[in-house]
């Protein structure tokens, strides 16, 4: 069972952040603060740019990830896509009069969800190849998609800073966590892409 395999808990904290604030942002941003000040159509509009930017931000990471930076700091830049959301909420008394400049908030949450997307799913890759892989990429669906629904159940309980607290946390567990990963062996695959010269897997 993958269960027992300790990178698959140390990379979930991209998941549960994803799947958190995506509730948070359908519910408290879109629901109570952008569709009364916009208008519901709007609401469509900008969580349309979320996916826009999402889509470009996933070839551009990929590229990056591959070439120059490395997973790592890819990861990390999700994360601070989803702290600046939270930091809204909690520093800035997000939303309310924003009008467009909310949108802000969807851009936000589409660099996170291109990080979730792309190397996020890269990363899980990287640690469970072969026949592990598509278990793996099961339990990043369901670590995210948990994550949304404890979300969305808690905020009939809890008040928006609380949940925007929880989203920090996810956030800065993400570097440190990841940092505990073990050091992968190198795969047949990347002993040949290295023979041939070709970026491999950090």
């Amino acid at each position: 069972s993958l269960w027992r395999d300790l990178a698959l808990w140390l990379l979930s904290p991209t998941n549960l952040t994803f799947g958190f604030c995506a509730a948070l942002m359908n519910g408290f941003v879109s629901g109570e603060l952008v569709a009364p000040e916009l208008g519901v159509a709007h609401v469509a509009v900008l969580s349309t740019l979320t996916v826009v930017v999402a889509a470009a931000c996933s070839v551009a990471f990929g590229w990056a990830s591959d070439r120059h930076l490395g997973k790592g700091v890819i990861l990390v830049t999700g994360a601070g896509a989803f702290l600046c959301i939270s930091g809204c909420i909690l520093l800035l008394g997000c939303c309310g009069g924003w009008g467009w400049w909310s949108s802000v908030l969807y851009v936000c949450q589409g660099i996170g969800r291109a990080v979730y997307e792309s190397t996020n799913r890269a990363a899980f890759a990287d640690h469970f190849p072969g026949e592990q892989k598509s278990g793996a990429f099961a339990n990043c669906a369901l670590q995210s998609n948990l994550a949304f629904a404890i979300s969305f159940a808690l905020q009939g309980r809890l008040s928006v800073d609380a949940l925007a607290t929880v989203v920090v946390v996810l956030a800065l567990s993400t570097p440190v966590l990841y940092s505990l990963i073990p050091t992968r062996e190198p795969s047949l695959a990347d002993a040949a892409a290295m023979a041939a010269g070709e970026p491999t897997s950090p």
